[in-house]
């Protein structure tokens, strides 16, 4: 047969990257021959990327078992508001927002949510100009945020209608730019500079775990109350930190870091009707 040979001796049609078995009998049929290369032929990398995907394949299985079992499960939304505080040690003050999103649970254990926050935050800073001594440029401006917000929430009931709410969400921009006003003051003449930045749309992540109490009402929906607090490595100064006024980059002379972690405390209500 074409496609056999003895103890030792190759076959010249077989390719030269290709290890085969050698203890093919030559009395065997075509089909057990085909079978028979077939699962005694392979290359190292083609073995393991079989063993790569079968291990991705077998990870996958609970993740869509749990997924798909919540397809069935009892389905409700729903509103929440949120508002809090969010302190970002680049500055003394605090910032306040306040939040309005809409969750939709599979069960009452795993949800989505979208939605919007409003940020409000104030900065008072000065710096000394490093080209001309006699200037001196000063900061006292309040900045707006406005950020869309989406993740995954995940409930844990404790005892009858306490529980502790896990959020892990992402936050953005919408709208990259945003405006700074900068005061050049010096013995001679007095300047308001304001500029529109590109602010990269400032994406963040957030953390948040809250105690939550259920109020059910007469009508059978159940508003919920939440207390907690969180992380995050959302700068509100984000504007001021990409701005650069007379050919100084401010953030190279002002304590305006990104890699800060900022802390937040909220109060929600949630399971509104909007």
């Amino acid at each position: 047969m074409p496609f056999l040979w003895s103890h030792g001796t190759p076959n010249i049609l077989t390719p030269p990257n290709v290890v085969s078995c050698s203890l093919a009998p030559s009395f065997a049929c075509p089909f057990h021959v085909l079978f028979t290369t077939k699962t005694c032929i392979f290359t190292n990398k083609y073995s393991m990327s079989k063993v790569y995907i079968s291990f991705r394949i077998l990870a996958l299985v609970p993740v869509l078992s749990f997924f798909t079992g919540t397809m069935h499960a009892q389905k409700f939304d729903g509103f929440d508001m949120e508002g809090g505080i969010l302190s970002s040690k680049v500055d003394d003050k605090v910032s306040l927002y306040l939040s309005t999103k809409y969750n939709y649970w599979f069960n009452p254990a795993i949800g989505l949510t979208i939605g919007g926050m409003f940020l409000h935050s104030g900065i008072d800073k000065r710096f000394e100009s490093p080209n001309d001594k006699n200037t001196v440029y000063y900061i006292d401006d309040n900045i707006f945020n406005l950020n869309c917000v989406t993740g995954l929430k995940i409930s844990f009931p404790a005892y009858k209608n306490i529980g502790v709410l896990a959020d892990f969400n992402f936050l953005f921009e919408p709208v990259p730019f945003n405006s700074v006003s900068v005061k050049s003051i010096n013995p001679e003449t007095e300047k308001n500079r304001n500029k529109f930045i590109f602010t990269r749309f400032n994406p963040a992540y957030q953390l948040q775990a809250s105690l939550f109490y259920n109020i059910k009402k007469e009508d059978e929906k159940t508003v919920q109350i939440a207390i907690g607090g969180g992380i995050s490595d959302y700068n509100p100064y984000n504007t001021y930190y990409r701005a650069t006024i007379d050919k100084i980059k401010l953030k190279d002379h002002l304590d305006l870091s990104t890699s800060k972690m900022a802390y937040t405390v909220f109060l929600r209500l949630s399971g509104l009707d909007l």
